[in-house]
């Protein structure tokens, strides 16, 4: 299973030192959460599917990697501004055709 628990590991990240399970998850992406969490990937959003890619970097993942601790919750307002900003600046609108020729 892809959440299952690995070896133990020492994370160290924004100040938080406890040992976690490593998981592939983990493994993978925690540096690119880190980034996202530090608004280094803040480019990502200039695009539809870099903005969704932010947006599980920081709601999701986090919640992965940090499950139980408050850090799991790190992102949540940046993944909710990003969310809002592109309902709100969104090209197209439920039922209509969206970019690249998709109904929706």
């Amino acid at each position: 299973m892809f959440w299952s628990s690995g070896s133990p590991k020492r994370c160290r990240a924004s100040g938080l030192r406890r040992t976690l399970p490593s998981t592939p998850l983990r493994e993978r992406f925690l540096g690119l959460t880190l980034q996202a969490l530090a608004g280094e990937l803040a480019s990502w959003s200039a695009v539809h599917t870099g903005g969704l890619a932010l947006v599980l970097l920081l709601d999701q993942f986090p919640r992965q990697i940090w499950r139980d601790t408050a850090m799991a919750f790190a992102g949540d307002p940046q993944a909710l501004a990003l969310s809002l900003g592109a309902v709100e600046g969104a090209s197209w609108r439920p039922n209509q055709s969206r970019p690249g020729g998709s109904s929706g």
